[in-house]
């Protein structure tokens, strides 16, 4: 324990100069050792992570997280680099402190200056004493070529002092405002909120930022500016929606706050005023590009030929603004990989999101999966093969336990998903899901990011691109009992595409019900089986000025397995808009005017024989609706039984 102690405390190392820089005297040596500090804040296990192997003891030793570095100048003032400190945004961390050479640590208590701009931060520790040789002195004169110093600290060492050397001065991004000090030195180990120092051991900056080239620090005069001054905030960023590819929008979050304060009452304020900026932006873009705002899908050139089709896909697929601003529907490349008793996943990556298609095993039944989350967010885990990094190795997360909290969302078009939340404590991130609950299984949205970004952001985009999640419904007839079950119940909270669909499967005859269309097949030519599937088309429509998702018919086959497997679809084809373009007209004439293949005479296609019939529910010569029938034999040429196939559904089928 004494060595697993002696490791954590602090060294102090002077490394020689690489140009000849006269070196920092003891006296100033001693004094920086007295006036540098790690900035630490509590660490975080997550109790609910399961590992492949139980973490190692050393890892756990350390009671606090490492976050960069303060300083204290001879005036009493305590200093760092402002984003060390999470300002706003939901985090874990929620108390920071100071600690010294020894491994002591003293708590922060109030923020006395600030500015996220400049990337400063001042700070008291009340239970601090300070000693005679600490407190660094203060410099506004530097020039380049000058010879500087650098604290940081590296592994195995504590912290150091390196060498370097100012090599420019560059100004600031926005308006140049000041100037970054620029300056290179002999090794990396920089930690931001350091003090830049010259060769008298003065403070001349305070670093900022480092990379593997080069490292800058903002002029120690420039904090002159927060003190005796409101702390600032200047949060500049574009925001865009996961969907929306070609448009972006441009935000300032400009905020003043009354110091001294309460790190977490500055911390409560400004992530309050952050949400609600997000929220308004957000809430700004949704206006315009929701399903019925003026450049949403349902009032773009390209909704007639999204309306006509009614799409079927085993994947749920996204409707999306692409950069060349047309509006197109598709679910991208995916794998798919195996899981027990018959169950799969299906695993794509979508607008900068994951998604999966979870095809349930047998051995789970619909109620549990949608009641127990974990169950598919284990499956998500393992697929994503996450891990954790800690020292040298690796460690493979088996399962993030139960979410930490759940909710639901009723989409546009009134699915209902369920979203969860579990915590990711140890990085101070979240995992944010949402699942819609299909008779086969779930189709989950899933991201991992920080916690703030998760809280104030992604469960909003989530929401937007749930309302542009375009799915089809299928299953095996007794996967759709047990769904349609789970909906009576109460379990899954079913829309009405749902709604509209009533099966009653019996030993000789079939009842099969979807809103206006009902049919009775009878074992005699059609034989069923409640392993058989059972699929529903859906279509976007207008209906009351409002774009909906409605069925648009269903196809059920037999065994697929047997040598007499028969296929029967309907599908509802409604007349096209007037701006629909050519294309689409000659479609709808096609159909209309019963041309091939649509004038019910049997073709043979690969190894199958097809049949089509048209229906008109009116005697109208020109229809708003038409009724497609389909017909599929195994084997080519079974013209004559594939027309009596034909008479015995249409006797039984009811169209109101």
């Amino acid at each position: 324990m004494q060595k697993i102690r002696n490791s954590l405390i602090l060294l102090w190392i002077l490394v020689t100069p690489l140009w000849g820089q006269t070196s920092i005297s003891p006296e100033i040596q001693s004094k920086i050792k007295n006036s540098v500090f790690e900035l630490v804040t509590t660490k975080i296990e997550d109790k609910n992570i399961t590992y492949e192997k139980t973490l190692s003891t050393s890892s756990r030793t350390d009671t606090f997280t490492s976050i960069g570095t303060a300083f204290l100048l001879n005036d009493g003032s305590f200093w760092s680099a402002a984003h060390n400190f999470t300002l706003y945004g939901d985090t874990v961390y929620k108390n920071y402190y100071i600690r010294d050479s020894k491994g002591k640590t003293y708590s922060v208590d109030k923020i006395t200056a600030l500015s996220n701009t400049r990337d400063f931060i001042s700070f008291t520790v009340p239970d601090f004493v300070s000693q005679n040789d600490s407190g660094l002195s203060s410099s506004d004169s530097f020039e380049l070529n000058d010879s500087i110093f650098s604290v940081g600290q590296e592994q195995g060492k504590g912290i150091v002092i390196h060498d370097g050397m100012i090599s420019d001065q560059t100004p600031e991004d926005f308006n140049g405002d000041w100037n970054w000090i620029k300056f290179s030195t002999s090794a990396n180990s920089i930690n931001s909120g350091s003090p830049l120092l010259n060769a008298d051991g003065a403070v001349i900056g305070i670093i900022t930022k480092n990379n593997e080239t080069m490292n800058y620090a903002l002029p120690i005069k420039e904090i002159e500016t927060g003190k005796n001054s409101p702390g600032y905030i200047d949060f500049r960023f574009y925001y865009r929606l996961p969907n929306i590819l070609n448009k972006k929008e441009y935000h300032q979050f400009d905020y003043s706050i009354k110091l001294p304060a309460t790190y977490t009452d500055l911390h409560t304020e400004l992530t309050d005023i952050y949400k609600k900026q997000i929220e308004t932006v957000f809430n700004k873009m949704k206006s315009e590009y929701s399903p019925d705002s003026p450049n949403g899908f349902g009032n773009s050139k390209e909704f007639p030929s999204i309306s006509f089709n009614s799409f079927f896909s085993d994947t749920p697929m996204t409707l999306y603004l692409s950069n060349q601003g047309n509006w197109e529907i598709g679910s991208g490349t995916s794998k798919t990989y195996q899981l027990e008793n018959n169950g799969s996943i299906e695993y794509l990556n979508l607008l900068n999101y994951q998604a999966f298609t979870i095809t349930k095993p047998d051995s789970i039944s619909e109620e549990k999966l949608v009641t127990t989350p974990q169950i598919y967010m284990d499956y998500i885990t393992k697929v994503l093969n996450l891990k954790r990094t800690i020292g040298n190795s690796e460690i493979t997360i088996k399962s993030f336990g139960k979410p930490s909290s759940s909710d639901t969302y009723t989409d546009y078009f009134g699915r209902t998903w369920f979203v969860n939340y579990y915590p990711v404590d140890f990085a101070d991130s979240m995992i944010i899901t949402y699942g819609l609950p299909l008779p086969t299984g779930m189709y989950v949205l899933f991201k991992m990011d920080r916690r703030s970004s998760i809280t104030a952001s992604h469960y909003l985009d989530m929401s937007f691109v749930a309302d542009h999640t375009f799915n089809s419904y299928f299953g095996h007839i007794h996967e759709w009992e047990k769904y349609i079950d789970c909906g009576s119940s109460g379990i899954i909270p079913l829309s009405n595409l749902e709604k509209g669909i009533s099966l009653n499967i019996t030993d000789q005859q079939h009842e099969i019900s979807m809103d206006n269309i009902k049919i009775i097949l009878n074992d005699d030519y059609f034989p069923l089986s409640k392993d058989n599937r059972f699929h529903i088309r859906t279509g976007y429509s207008r209906k009351n000025g409002r774009t909906i998702l409605e069925n648009r018919g269903f196809l059920v086959y037999s065994n697929q397995k047997n040598n007499d497997y028969k296929y029967f679809g309907i599908s509802k084809i409604l007349k096209p808009i007037p701006a629909a373009n050519k294309k689409i007209q000659e479609q709808w004439s096609q159909v209309k005017n019963k041309s091939f293949p649509y004038n019910e005479e049997p073709y043979n296609f690969e190894k199958f024989t097809f049949l089509n019939s048209i229906l008109f529910p009116t005697e109208n010569d020109n229809p708003d609706i038409i009724y497609q029938l389909g017909f599929e034999l195994l084997n080519q040429n079974k013209n004559d039984e594939i027309k009596t196939f034909k008479e015995s559904v249409t006797q039984n089928l009811e169209i109101k």
